[in-house]
């Protein structure tokens, strides 16, 4: 091949004019791969914000090809996405001692768990596994939890999944919402967490048994038996995985699939996977309990009021409490709600979608404070001020997070801060709806007064933000 000398680097030109971007690429860190695992593996390095090749596949990539770029500080080399199955292969062995590597940032490391999980899941939809890639998921779920342990937020992985191909991505979200759950919860030791992982990834395996056009109800609902049946046929393989996979449809109310089983009979984990794949499923674009995807926090409404007999009631509110608390999006949002203004809400909003709701809701998470107020000598009198976490709002009425139980009824006067330089944006309403998530957390629901009408909502807006009232 064509080759420049660049700082003792041999590389080659880029192929063509195609640009190329980081986005492209996936980071492999060079002083913990082998040169033999990189040596059928198409390699670019990155020179003056570009990617090179600096060797194609079946030109290998040898122990001295290594040695000299780690002696001229290179750090990593680079796989193209498109090459996901040889980037697992040459990375799979190797990313526990990246995770261990304090040189390596967070930021990188999280790339790199996150590029292993996803090329997992690719191949654990298309190809049953055997007891080495069932060693290796077990392996990548392994540090998945050491990451977890020492302080990667499960928001962060489970943002990174957005942009991921389908069929992938609902593996790859299950096993992080299982494993920060389960860190929530007290299942918090690295075996516990690396089990709910592997099992997360490896659930659905029973789909491969079934063709892909045609599909019934009983021929998909056969799947569980079918994955148990292959995991059987697999020597050592743990006990709380197989529970995982054979129990994930089961309700503790009977209504499950594919025994029936009821309560306690579900293992702690089953319940755990249960959970989680319905949530999952709620929020994703193909869901059997809807026609179309839901929020986070309606999804969460779903199974508090609809779903609420098939799930232990303590497990769900905790669940409830861990997905309120840690995947709602926690930055949309300060511009959002620099912006908000109450008349640019959709007044025909009510006409254009006569189901559903009455109004349109802005979502976003913002700290403030809601003051309990009450009338004295007839005046507005605060009684007790309390944290919040505002997280909706409507033409009609808001929502927020709080660890007080307040009253139907009550008067609460919410004030939440933009900025230090802005004055706080305030809201009145009038207590409706008082939802316990876990001992101390709560989940209210207000309406605002005379918000039967547009203009009567703008007008309280601006006497809200005067705060002549008070």
């Amino acid at each position: 091949m064509g080759k420049n000398d660049t700082n003792n680097i041999t590389i080659d030109a880029p192929e063509g004019n195609e640009e190329k971007t980081k986005k492209d690429f996936l980071p492999i860190p060079l002083k913990h791969v082998a040169a033999k695992h990189l040596s059928t593996v198409p390699i670019y390095i990155n020179t003056d914000d570009d990617f090179c090749l600096y060797s194609n596949d079946g030109l290998g990539f040898s122990a001295a090809d290594r040695e000299r770029l780690l002696e001229s500080k290179v750090r990593y080399v680079f796989v193209a996405k498109k090459d996901h199955d040889k980037y697992f292969d040459a990375v799979a062995g190797s990313i526990g001692p990246i995770v261990n590597d304090d040189t390596i940032t967070p930021e990188e490391k999280k790339g790199v768990i996150h590029g292993t999980t996803l090329d997992l899941a690719c191949q654990l939809n298309t190809v049953l596994p055997d007891k080495k890639k069932v060693d290796q998921t077990i392996n990548n779920s392994n540090c998945n939890a050491q990451m977890i342990m020492n302080g990667m937020t499960v928001k962060e992985m489970y943002e990174m999944c957005i942009n991921d191909p389908d069929e992938a991505k609902h593996l790859v979200k299950m096993s992080t919402i299982m494993q920060g759950f389960a860190h929530t919860v007290g299942l918090n030791d690295k075996y516990s967490l690396s089990m709910m992982g592997t099992g997360a990834m490896l659930h659905d395996i029973g789909k491969i048994f079934i063709p892909k056009e045609n599909r019934t109800v009983e021929m998909l609902r056969s799947h569980v038996e079918k994955g148990v049946n292959h995991l059987d046929s697999l020597p050592g393989t743990p006990l709380e995985i197989r529970s995982i996979v054979a129990e994930h449809h089961e309700r503790i109310d009977g209504s499950g699939y594919p025994y029936g089983l009821r309560g306690d009979d579900i293992s702690l984990m089953g319940q755990i996977a249960g959970l989680a794949y319905t949530f999952e499923t709620l929020v994703s674009e193909k869901c059997e309990y809807q026609s179309e995807k839901k929020s986070i926090e309606d999804s969460l409404q779903v199974l508090s009021d609809d779903l609420s007999s098939q799930f232990e009631s303590n497990l769900l509110k905790s669940f409830t409490s861990f997905a309120a608390t840690t995947l709602l999006d926690e930055a949309e949002d300060k511009a959002r709600l620099r912006l908000f203004d109450i008349s640019s809400l959709d007044s025909e909003h009510r006409k254009n979608n006569p189901s559903g709701r009455r109004h349109e809701r802005l979502f976003f998470r913002s700290k403030g404070i809601a003051e309990i107020l009450f009338l004295k000598n007839e005046r507005w009198t605060v009684r007790a001020s309390h944290d919040i976490i505002m997280h909706n709002v409507s033409q009609s009425g808001m929502g927020f997070m709080i660890y007080q139980q307040l009253d139907k009824g009550q008067i609460v006067l919410t004030k939440l801060f933009i900025d230090q330089q802005s004055e706080p944006v305030c809201l009145l309403g009038k207590v409706v709806r008082v939802q316990e998530v876990t001992k101390d957390l709560y989940i209210i629901g207000c309406i605002f007064f005379e918000s039967n009408s547009f203009e009567a909502t703008k007008k309280l807006y601006e006497k809200f933000t005067s705060r002549k009232y008070l």
